[in-house]
């Protein structure tokens, strides 16, 4: 009485189920690794608008001078963007100096911290404004806030 057949059928069932369950198991990591980079990036872009909804600034070109004003409630950054009128973009930071454009006190007149005058070189065409906020050490822009000049 040799009854080999009915080993083999044990051991088909048993590498079958031990298969699924590792493809089950793969699966749920890879699937939980996923559902924790979305959240974060979701996390990250909820609070970067949040942080930017804060933000507003005034621009408006004296000579070849762009003159900024913080009327925001958060320390900015800027980022100038060049528009020529064949489409060209040149992006720089500029007048910095590695210190941000503090916010405007309430009531406050004249120039003070809350106002940047950057040299833009008698740029042909389009000057945009845009403010950039540090959010966990790296400085990101209020695309939304940004100003036009010509």
């Amino acid at each position: 009485m040799n009854n080999k057949k009915g080993v083999s059928e044990i051991l088909a069932y048993v590498l079958l189920i031990s298969l699924t369950v590792m493809l089950a198991v793969s699966v749920t990591v890879f699937m939980k690794n996923k559902a924790k980079a979305q959240a974060e990036e979701l996390t990250e872009a909820v609070g970067t608008a949040l942080d930017c909804e804060s933000v507003g600034i005034n621009a408006y070109l004296e000579g070849s001078n762009v003159v900024v004003t913080n009327v925001g409630a958060k320390t900015i950054y800027l980022e100038i963007r060049y528009r020529s009128n064949d489409g060209f973009v040149n992006k720089e930071e500029k007048g910095m100096d590695g210190k941000g454009i503090k916010p405007k006190p309430y009531g406050a007149t004249g120039d003070g911290d809350f106002k940047r005058s950057v040299n833009v070189n008698d740029r042909s065409g389009k000057v945009e404004v845009i403010p950039k906020v540090v959010i966990n050490k790296k400085k990101i822009g209020c695309v939304d806030k940004k100003v036009t000049v010509s």
